[in-house]
């Protein structure tokens, strides 16, 4: 059985196979778990499982919200629930008045369309959920988030750009919106900052979206993981400590972050934001037809660059200017051959913390070594990689 309760909009059905022959659906809430065909995914179906049987009201609030979604998106969605179930009535009727509509005009269009009255028992149910129709709701900005986080869930199923994507590859994109944010900051335009704050947002959802899938962490696991670190590092609001000064709070948070460092090295993630700067400069400049011919000639240019930070060397004077334009070459090497220079540098600094670090586990006190010892060491870590 399927059946539109309101035309392409939502539909309530007892059967997997007919829904997956409705080309217009694109999204099934089950009231039960299921295995889904192939070709939900095939066609672009989502699908959301909810447990009405363990907490009618914690899922039935995930209903409200997450077809509220659908809605948002137009995207019309199927209630599947087994034969016999009384649940899908009910979550039209809380559907419809999610919608704005009155409970008694919900009952009625329901029955109307399924030509099923309902009990007196199902009536006394929708009553309560209606008496506590706001607490199955969300504030405005949870709402907000809701529905983000979700939009950008679907990217990751449907678009396929988005369903490529790993942590590594979003690295770019990681390290451009921050610094496109600064800019806007810098510029003073409050529209600006406000669309770069979401797009440094659109991040940070992918990226759990990502470990979620993975079975890594979730968004949740990140919240909470940013609580207990904000307030283990607030003891002056949180605990006894006793600073009066900026200055005193940012000691403090230093002394909390070293004991807790593990003697893990230095993060890396701010040297990369030059480099994307630099791209972006040579992008500029090839598009308004400054660039080089061919990567002979940038070849060329590395060398002379070279020669000249030698020579600035030498009279130690100029080194800093000299290194400036040796990197900046590169840069333009790496852009040359369609590399982004952050995430090669990104991968090569990675590469050398973990050899250093596989370093220090062999040998806790480096310093005592040779040189010679030193570089035995490492060819062995080097080895032992290609293993």
């Amino acid at each position: 059985m399927f059946l539109w309760i309101k035309e392409k909009e939502f539909a309530i059905s007892d059967s997997i196979r007919e829904i997956s022959q409705k080309s217009e659906v694109r999204a099934v809430v089950s009231t039960c778990k299921i295995r889904a065909p192939q070709n939900f995914y095939k066609k672009g179906i989502e699908v959301r499982e909810l447990e009405f049987k363990n907490n009618f009201l914690t899922s039935a609030r995930e209903f409200i919200m997450y077809t509220r979604f659908l809605y948002h998106v137009s995207f019309p969605f199927v209630i599947y629930a087994p034969k016999g179930d009384i649940t899908p009535y009910i979550l039209s009727v809380l559907y419809r008045e999610a919608q704005g509509v009155t409970m008694g005009e919900a009952v009625r269009s329901v029955q109307r369309k399924t030509h099923r009255m309902f009990t007196q028992e199902e009536i006394d149910t929708l009553e309560s959920l209606t008496n506590h129709f706001e607490l199955l709701q969300l504030s405005g900005l949870l709402e907000k988030f809701y529905i983000t986080n979700e939009f950008v869930k679907v990217l990751r199923h449907q678009c396929p750009w988005d369903r490529e994507q790993t942590h590594s590859s979003l690295i770019p994109e990681l390290i451009e919106e921050p610094l496109e944010l600064v800019e806007e900051i810098k510029r003073g335009d409050d529209h600006g900052v406000m669309e770069e704050i979401g797009d440094v947002l659109l991040q940070v959802l992918l990226h759990c979206i990502i470990a979620d899938e993975e079975g890594k962490f979730t968004m949740e696991d990140v919240l909470d993981g940013l609580y207990e670190k904000m307030y283990e590092r607030h003891p002056h609001v949180f605990g006894k400590s006793k600073v009066n000064k900026s200055k005193e709070v940012l000691l403090q948070w230093e002394e909390i972050k070293r004991k807790n460092s593990n003697g893990k090295a230095p993060g890396i993630a701010k040297i990369l934001a030059s480099f994307i700067t630099a791209f972006d400069i040579q992008e500029y400049a090839r598009k308004e037809g400054f660039d080089f011919a061919n990567v002979e000639q940038i070849e060329t240019k590395i060398i002379e660059e070279l020669k000249e930070l030698k020579e600035a060397m030498s009279k130690h004077k100029g080194i800093v200017d000299e290194i400036g334009d040796l990197l900046f070459s590169v840069i333009n090497l790496s852009r040359f051959l369609g590399v982004d220079p952050a995430h090669a540098l990104f991968l090569s600094m990675d590469k050398f913390r973990v050899r250093f670090e596989k370093m220090k586990e062999m040998n806790p006190d480096l310093k005592i070594l040779s040189e010679q010892n030193l570089d035995t060491i490492w060819e062995e870590i080097k080895r032992n990689e290609k293993l």
